[in-house]
């Protein structure tokens, strides 16, 4: 099979990030759920068909970006460099992939962040999806630690803390305006005062 060349994919580029970028203005000006895909398209100068050439749904939109993003996070952490522990591995990462998601923010210039929290039906989309990203840092630490994920208490723990500093994170960046990652890793460090002065394995 041809592989498309690189102008092709530059438009398509150009054409998913004109379309995420509209339907998050309008999300923000009207309210999700009284935009409609068509909308959507018109708006952006494109017909509804090929809206759905590239998203399933609206909701699709309202996500972009998100999932590799947190794939690529998931196969970061199962890798365990020499020398470092699992905590700081999986903590390194994690801001790392908040860097990565306010980059990505910027570039679609309005805030993904705001949407998931403050819209019922794209919260229990979010919440959904950390609940997967809990279970793969759970995974991911029993699995540095010769462990099982369904028997490690700390495997365990550790995955809910993370993913609750990462939700903090999201909530006093949307009220202040601050970092996310900035915010994410201040948590993270309060965390591992609280495991003690060894800190988590």
């Amino acid at each position: 099979m041809k592989a498309a060349s690189p102008l092709r994919n530059k438009k398509r580029q150009r054409t998913y990030l004109e379309l995420v970028s509209t339907a998050l203005q309008l999300f923000r000006e009207q309210g999700y759920e009284q935009t409609t895909v068509e909308q959507i398209a018109e708006t952006a100068d494109y017909s509804a068909s090929t809206f759905f050439r590239y998203f399933g749904s609206k909701e699709d939109v309202a996500f972009y970006g998100i999932q590799s993003l947190f794939h690529e996070f998931g196969e970061d952490i199962m890798s365990l460099p020499e020398g470092t522990s699992p905590w700081s591995h999986i903590s390194q990462n994690m801001v790392k992939a908040c860097q990565k998601l306010s980059a990505l923010t910027e570039q679609l210039g309005h805030n993904q962040i705001e949407l998931w929290i403050k819209e019922p039906t794209l919260d229990r989309r979010f919440r959904g999806l950390s609940s997967e990203w809990e279970t793969q840092i759970a995974k991911a630490y029993a699995l540095h630690t010769n462990t099982s994920p369904e028997t490690n208490l700390t495997a365990n723990l550790i995955s809910k803390a993370v993913i609750a500093a990462a939700h903090t994170g999201f909530q006093l960046h949307i009220a202040t305006g601050e970092e996310l990652s900035i915010i994410v890793a201040d948590s993270l460090k309060l965390l591992e005062i609280g495991f003690g002065k060894e800190g988590p394995l």
